[in-house]
């Protein structure tokens, strides 16, 4: 048997693991045989529905005609307010599993592998006798008991494990004694017996067409691999080289990869899926339910020319954007970051040649300083986010790009699927800190005084002046105009303040613009989104994000524009610099009426270095 280390790995899978979960949350279903019902797909099997014959992925209406025969159902995955299906349940009882996995003495490192599956390093406690690696699986074999026993006890869930040297043997080990088993492999005797009984098709990577190909020549278990070579897979078979010579160490029970920590996904996601055409729902899930806004027991097409479809689309919207904060939400309170995008997709569909066209909105995701101003009258639930402004801000911004999306899209085409996405993660504290709006403004009074010059100490101002608490999140280029300050009060030599007065004060007054520029934009898209202050009374008005209205957030970039240009004057005169201004232009790269800055899809275009702002 061959292993990457000394400690055996576990592999934990829970058994059928939707239809566990659906039926904690529905007594009910204990006893039958059921399947799960996703659209017009079955998504889950348990054990006594496919002995009668149901398989994943069978069409939903001849599952029921298997089921009825013995009495069982086709069950429909869980789904919100509004029709909406939703994975949070499912999301919810795996983290608690994999919380509770931390909690074994003797579990090393974990690897999470799927929503219902986990890898785990055995780690021998300080003080325990080992004798050889036969000691190890016998030590490993007793976590994998003590783990199936407390799981099941406490969270309701039956779960099967693999142990092995490595991890492909280990899953494929969990696999073979599916449902409620533990199998060791402990020896090469006991890792033929697997890999003689078990599938090409069970191999890592080996679906489709690799299994098509395998088993055209002959190749149907993965013992039956080992009498090919990695160059007869790659000559005679046309595998890639680096595949063929997998394929053959995986065949004789070669796996290095180690089990290892994953890091958090890089973007967070939800989507809808809307049927192109009419369905009539099951009887089973319900007459009353209305789906996206559309007619009760119909699955009902959203086309984006119809007369309803802002109201149904912005209700949806509202759904959504409650889900994908409360996923952010919860990946606050785990990994201690926050997203600083917020992506909007809608795809479009045309049922006569089945064509299908895309468009995708972004813009800053809210910042989390708006969770302090809570509407208590909403129900503001401090755990998800709800009922604050930084959902309503959420559901404006996605209102405000659905608008630009769909302008880009077909009248009539069938709007089949939404998605929401937040990513570009940053760590929490730094989407937390607030901006500076006002930094030129107090620029003088923490630069230092020049020689003989007294600053009386009540006029002094902390480097916090003008901060508002009420903002989007400061950029990274915004911080290093904090450095670059830093940088000018401690540096002593003329010439070399100088060089660091010229950047600094560039950099200050570009971070300055463009955040002030980003929030018009801003505020105009949350102006803009006012009309739908209906849905579902969720968006209020749009008004009560910010204090400042767009005119007088355009009179301040114009303020900064003209204090950069006199500040940049005075100081370049206290370091002896006497340049004409257009030199200064000119060795700054400023260009009179030709910069423009553009605050994302959708939204507004300031042009701006003295010229006119509309």
């Amino acid at each position: 048997m061959h292993s990457t280390g000394a400690s055996p790995v576990l592999h934990i899978d829970v058994d059928t693991f939707f239809c566990q979960v659906e039926q904690n949350l529905h007594p009910s279903l204990k006893g039958k045989a059921f399947a799960i019902q996703q659209h017009q797909d079955i998504i889950a099997v348990n054990y006594a529905a496919r002995a009668a014959g149901v398989k994943k992925h069978m069409g939903p209406k001849e599952a029921r005609t298997l089921l009825s025969k013995v009495g069982g159902v086709v069950h429909h995955v869980h789904m919100e307010a509004g029709g909406r299906v939703s994975y949070k349940p499912y999301r919810d009882v795996s983290k608690v599993l994999i919380s509770r996995l931390r909690q074994f003495a003797g579990v090393g490192v974990i690897e999470k592998a799927s929503i219902d599956e986990a890898y785990i390093l055995f780690k021998l406690e300080s003080g325990q006798p080992l004798h050889g690696p036969m000691a190890a699986m016998q030590q490993a074999a007793q976590l994998a008991g003590t783990i199936r026993q407390a799981v099941l006890q406490e969270l309701s869930l039956v779960v099967s494990v693999g142990i092995a040297s490595n991890k492909m043997l280990a899953k494929l080990a969990s696999q073979a004694i599916k449902p409620d088993g533990i199998l060791v492999i402990d020896g090469d005797p006991a890792m033929q017996n697997l890999l003689k009984t078990t599938a090409v098709s069970r191999l890592p990577r080996c679906g489709g067409k690799v299994t098509d190909t395998l088993t055209l020549a002959g190749i149907n278990t993965v013992t039956d691999l080992q009498a090919w070579s990695a160059q007869q897979l790659q000559q005679d078979l046309g595998f890639a080289a680096d595949q063929a010579k997998q394929l053959s160490e995986w065949s004789h029970g070669f796996d290095a990869s180690p089990v290892a920590e994953r890091p958090p996904p890089k973007t967070l996601s939800i989507q809808m899926t809307l049927t192109p055409i009419p369905l009539v729902m099951h009887p089973s899930m319900g007459r009353d339910i209305a789906v996206a806004g559309g007619k009760a027991g119909l699955l009902e097409p959203l086309p984006i020319g119809a007369a309803n479809f802002r109201e149904r689309l912005d209700g949806l919207l509202v759904a959504m954007g409650a889900d994908i904060l409360g996923r952010v939400m919860g990946d606050k309170m785990e990994e201690d970051r926050w997203p600083q995008k917020f992506e909007l997709q809608m795809r479009a569909f045309r049922n006569s040649d089945r064509k299908s066209k895309t468009a995708v909105r972004s813009c800053s995701f809210p910042s989390p300083a708006l969770l302090a101003a809570a509407d208590s009258s909403a129900g503001f639930n401090a755990e998800t986010g709800s009922g604050s402004k930084l959902e309503m801000a959420l559901v404006a911004n996605a209102v405000k790009l659905s608008k630009g999306a769909a302008a880009g899209l077909p009248e009539t085409w069938n709007l089949v699927q939404v998605e929401m996405a937040a990513t570009n993660f940053a760590s929490y504290a730094a989407a937390a800190a607030p901006c500076i709006h006002k930094f030129l403004q107090h620029s003088k009074s923490r630069r230092s005084p020049s020689a003989g010059q007294h600053i009386p100490e009540d006029q002094q101002q902390s480097p916090a002046a003008g901060v508002t608490d009420d903002t989007a999140n400061c950029s990274a280029r915004q911080q290093s105009v904090l450095l670059s300050s830093e940088a000018l009060l401690s540096s002593e030599a003329p010439r070399q303040r100088e060089s660091v007065l010229q950047a600094t004060q560039q950099h200050q007054y570009e971070a300055e613009r463009d955040s002030m520029a980003g929030e018009i934009g801003q505020v105009a898209a949350r102006q803009d989104a006012r009309q739908c202050s209906d849905v579902g009374g969720h968006l209020q008005d749009s008004s009560m994000y910010h204090g400042v209205d767009i005119e007088q957030q355009r009179q301040m970039l114009r303020e900064i524009e003209l204090r950069h240009s006199s500040g940049r004057q005075r100081s370049l005169s206290q370091v002896g610099m006497k340049r004409t201004h257009a030199n200064q232009q000119s060795k700054l790269g400023v260009k009179q009426n030709k910069s423009e800055h553009t605050t994302g899809p959708g939204q507004r275009t300031i042009t701006s270095l003295f010229g006119k702002v509309p």
